[in-house]
């Protein structure tokens, strides 16, 4: 997933920049970057999505002492099987 980000932010910049609109899902994504590169990755990806699971612990790595930070866009699922969209509003179905 982290690298899957990176390819995601290197697309619009080098491919035809301005010409296309790009949308990207991370699933388990950890933290890649500090707060600078997270408004980055916010402003260069606005509909970056990033799935996230209750009992993965890839996504709080590497530690926030590490001042390493998450873009937005997370939709959380939580032990239960709920769905929780954090930092935008979006209607998702259960799909399993």
């Amino acid at each position: 997933a982290a690298i899957a980000l990176l390819d995601a932010i290197y697309l619009p910049l080098h491919i035809h920049p301005g010409h296309f609109t790009y949308q990207a899902y991370a699933y388990g994504l950890p933290r890649v970057g500090n707060q600078a590169f997270a408004d980055y990755v916010d402003s260069v990806l606005p509909r970056l999505t990033r799935i996230t699971h209750a009992n993965d612990p890839v996504p709080i790595l590497p530690p926030r002492t590490t001042l390493y930070v998450q873009p937005s866009g997370e939709v959380h699922i939580q032990e239960d099987s709920r769905v929780t969209v954090k930092t935008y509003c979006v209607v998702l179905k259960h799909l399993w």
